[in-house]
């Protein structure tokens, strides 16, 4: 949870999160980073990220954010402010609980490249 929880990078792949406790010399099994992920999700502790790629995604459970997408490195951040606002408006009668926004564009390494 901790890998999570102070990460500046956001929406980590099982994959990665895999490979980043490798780097900090956590031995575990690909399966045991997939157990525990689930397991935190259920509590609350990780929200599960769709960034429309195709790939799950995981980061710590908190405040909503929506995301940015670089198109070229693939380098995610959270958007620093939610463009959309859902209240109101809505369709007549709707109620709006939730969204997802995953802006995608150059991030500014890519841009000067």
């Amino acid at each position: 949870m901790t890998l999570l929880a102070g990460r500046r990078v956001h929406a980590l792949t099982l994959t990665e999160l895999h490979e980043a406790l490798s780097r900090r010399g956590v031995r575990a099994s690909f399966s045991s980073v997939f157990r525990a992920v689930e397991h935190l999700e259920r509590e609350g502790r990780v929200a599960r990220v769709d960034l429309g790629d195709g790939r799950s995604r995981f980061e710590a459970a908190g405040p909503h954010h929506d995301h940015l997408r670089c198109e070229s490195c693939g380098r995610i951040e959270a958007l620093p402010r939610c463009p959309v606002t859902v209240d109101p408006p809505a369709p007549r009668g709707w109620y709006l609980h939730r969204h997802a926004l995953v802006v995608s564009g150059l991030c500014p390494g890519c841009a000067r490249g």
